[in-house]
């Protein structure tokens, strides 16, 4: 509206005034003025009309402007899509946090003598049982103490069986001298000192047998530190790494130095494979032992298993500002593997 007005002025102002229907000639009028030359003051006032044409323009326009911010918007369940965004309630979501798959019984294997590893026997994926000969160890000078265990016993055994020989002699003549003492014929100091010789013998011979149960209980000893030289497996499981090669030293503490192996190899229990995770505090009171639980593995997530929540442990990590939560699976199969990722969604919370 003000443009067109400033732009009719303007044409107005450029075309040439026209008198009787002939143009009008710019000869120059009296006193040096042209005669098509408007006066100075009809120009201020066509400028002083185009500028109050401008201001109500801007007037109107502000008005229909504040008019329309003042209009209510429309509530938004009747915008399309508003349904879709507002988001659901915690409470029919359920309870989602990630875990990992990992085993309640698992060890790393070591002998319980430091020696060099002679054999093993056992890779990376293999089924063991309890009681199977995982590695042997170098036991060269273990066997060397069972040999002189053994030796120390039968020597303490001769012993012993000579000392009774001994005794045996001894009581034939002690009970000759009392015979004789009896009928006059033999000296007190006769009969005196074959009861001391036979008393004698007695004790030797204790000490015969006293010596043979030491020498037994070493060659137990030396046989058990044999047999320390052979690591079994503790519980039936898979073995999930090697950690020492024949030529190596292990030892169970870490004493040796960087060079010294700690341990055969890890074992861990299948069967006790459960799904860690940490929960925040802010939800930790949503969650109960018993709890029903969905898990979904990262490699497998077409399979999901049915769970519940195992255990929660007491004790909150300061640092991380959550509890940690253990959920058992009803029925283990070979695709659960330890430290594996997972997905873990709690159903029917307690509050």
């Amino acid at each position: 509206m003000s443009t067109e007005l400033l732009d009719k002025l303007d044409q107005l102002r450029r075309e040439p005034a026209t008198v009787g229907g002939s143009r009008r000639t710019d000869a120059p009028r009296p006193g040096g003025t042209p005669a098509g030359t408007r006066p100075v003051s009809a120009r201020m006032a066509v400028v002083a009309v185009a500028s109050a044409g401008l201001a109500t323009a801007l007037l109107i326009s502000a008005q229909l402007a504040f008019q329309w911010n003042r209009t209510p918007a429309a509530p938004a369940a009747a915008q399309p899509g508003a349904a879709a965004l507002a988001p659901k309630k915690a409470s029919g979501e359920g309870l989602v946090a990630s875990g990992y798959v990992v085993a309640r019984r698992q060890a790393t294997v070591a002998a319980q003598v430091t020696g060099q590893v002679a054999r093993v026997l056992v890779d990376e994926g293999d089924h063991v049982r309890r009681g199977q000969v995982l590695a042997h160890l170098d036991a060269d000078a273990a066997s060397a103490g069972v040999a002189e265990a053994g030796a120390q016993v039968r020597s303490a055994e001769f012993d012993a069986d000579r000392y009774r020989t001994q005794l045996r002699d001894a009581r034939v003549t002690q009970g000759r001298y009392l015979a004789l003492a009896a009928r006059g014929f033999a000296r007190g100091t006769d009969v005196q000192q074959s009861t001391t010789s036979v008393k004698t013998i007695e004790a030797q011979i204790a000490t015969a047998r006293a010596d043979a149960q030491a020498a037994q209980a070493r060659l137990v000893a030396a046989r058990t530190n044999l047999d320390r030289h052979v690591v079994r497996a503790p519980f039936d499981g898979i073995v999930t790494a090697v950690n020492a090669q024949p030529g190596e030293m292990i030892s169970p503490i870490s004493a040796g130095g960087g060079f010294t192996r700690t341990g055969i190899c890890t074992l861990v229990d299948m069967t006790s494979l459960q799904i860690e995770v940490d929960v925040a505090e802010t939800y930790i009171a949503r969650a109960r032992e018993g709890l029903p639980a969905t898990v979904t593995l990262e490699a497998h997530p077409e399979h999901p298993y049915a769970g519940r929540v195992a255990a929660i442990v007491p004790v909150a990590d300061r640092s991380r500002a959550t509890f940690r939560v253990r959920v058992r699976i009803d029925q283990l199969d070979g695709q659960l593997l330890p430290e594996m990722a997972a997905t873990i969604r709690f159903h029917g919370e307690s509050r």
